[in-house]
């Protein structure tokens, strides 16, 4: 099961952690209560993460127009093309760390491959997969 966690970068916002229910709890006249669901729901940018997260982020070589969309990537070893794109997500922070970040993310559907989630890092300009989606 992931759990999330109070981390800014998406790839650390959540950690696999063993599934416990919790525990059924009686009322004052003995009824069984269905526990409290959480008080703030997840959002909704919180749910569109990758189910299969890379621990170190892969360098892709892209194609782009020259306005700078997406139209294939180099992945496995063949040239997928982009069949649909959502984004940037533009993430930054940690500026106080050594390892400040600031990226735009994408959620890519690659023909032959599916859904995944790639960026791009501002530092470098260059484009990482980061996961992918069942």
């Amino acid at each position: 099961m992931a759990a999330l966690e109070d981390m800014h970068r998406p790839e650390d916002a959540y950690e696999t952690k063993t599934f416990r229910p919790p525990p059924m709890r009686r009322g004052l006249e003995g009824e069984l209560l269905q526990p409290v669901e959480a008080a703030e729901p997840v959002p909704e940018f919180m749910r569109e993460r990758p189910s299969r997260s890379l621990g170190t982020p892969a360098t892709i070589d892209v194609e782009m127009t020259a306005s700078g969309v997406l139209l294939a990537a180099r992945l496995g070893g063949w040239r997928r093309r982009v069949m649909a794109l959502v984004g940037p997500e533009r993430l930054s922070g940690d500026w106080w760390d050594a390892g400040p970040y600031s990226r735009d993310y994408y959620r890519v559907h690659f023909e032959g491959l599916g859904p995944a989630w790639v960026f791009r890092d501002a530092r470098d300009g260059r484009f990482y997969l980061q996961g992918l989606f069942d």
